[in-house]
């Protein structure tokens, strides 16, 4: 599997669509970074739409990561998967699926790890 095919994980086809720069992102819609497969879920929309959540570039709506493909937590990963990470500016949270050693970042923004019940 090739890095580019990452964010579609095994025996799943890649459906990826751009995310539109006005749109607002759905509660429940998965985002991916084509660059690095980091992916999270949407948990809470933000307060004001216009800003969408970005990585190594735009992130892409698609499909669910499936929970075998969780990757490991590692030492360098900022995106930590089972946390949730928000943007108190907008309101914006999202649910790591798949971590990495990069961060989504809204407007310029790194997304704030928040405690939660799910161990991170």
């Amino acid at each position: 599997m090739t890095q580019g095919n990452r964010a579609a994980g095994r025996g799943h086809r890649k459906v990826e669509a751009p995310l539109a720069p006005d749109a607002l992102v759905a509660t429940g819609a998965t985002l991916i970074c084509p660059r690095c497969g980091i992916s999270v879920v949407v948990h809470a929309q933000p307060a004001l739409p216009g800003e969408n959540p970005t990585c190594h570039g735009p992130m892409v709506v698609g499909r669910p990561v499936p929970c075998d493909e969780v990757r490991p937590r590692r030492p360098d990963d900022d995106m930590v998967a089972g946390c949730l990470y928000v943007d108190a500016a907008s309101g914006l949270a999202l649910r790591c699926t798949r971590g990495g050693p990069f961060s989504v970042r809204l407007g310029g923004r790194a997304l704030r790890a928040r405690i939660t019940a799910v161990a991170c």
